[in-house]
């Protein structure tokens, strides 16, 4: 019976630590992520990356050094991310990261993304001449996976 108690206190500890993930794992600066039930996360390939359950909302989270502007930034990084549409300062909102204690942009692109996908992206300048860049492709900006994404984004806190 012990046991039993033991396993599932366990399991409910593994499950509520699953819902937060520090990227970069080791480092700083670094964040910690809220990953929503039924997503998938991981860090590869240096960058934080997450799917929704069904798959149809990705979100790429990055921590580069970046010492330019964030509009230049929000540039290169789409660009190299084979979104063709460039970002505007007509499309640019500020946007506080409160948790983080940092002002950055996001822009919001319609019909941007592969095969006419929503794609939103945000970045904020951190310390030490390093930059967070987040980028989220979903099928439309009305969906479960578009809001949990944005809501991945507001809720980033700094890592101790």
């Amino acid at each position: 019976m012990m046991r039993s108690i033991v396993l599932v206190a366990m399991l409910f500890a593994a499950a509520a630590s699953a819902s937060e993930m520090r990227y970069p794992a080791a480092g700083a600066p670094a964040v910690i992520v809220k990953v929503p039930d039924g997503w998938t996360a991981k860090e590869a390939e240096g960058k934080f990356l997450a799917a929704s359950a069904d798959g149809t909302t990705t979100l790429t989270i990055a921590i580069v050094p970046y010492t330019g502007t964030l509009d230049a930034l929000a540039t290169e990084t789409l660009a190299a991310s084979g979104i063709a549409v460039a970002p505007t300062l007509d499309d640019r909102h500020g946007v506080s990261f409160f948790d983080l204690n940092r002002e950055g942009y996001w822009w919001p692109l319609e019909g941007a993304g592969p095969g006419g996908k929503m794609v939103a992206f945000a970045d904020l300048m951190l310390a030490d001449g390093k930059a967070l860049t987040g980028l989220m492709i979903s099928p439309d900006r009305d969906g479960p996976g578009f809001h949990a994404g944005l809501h991945m984004l507001d809720g980033l806190k700094p890592a101790p």
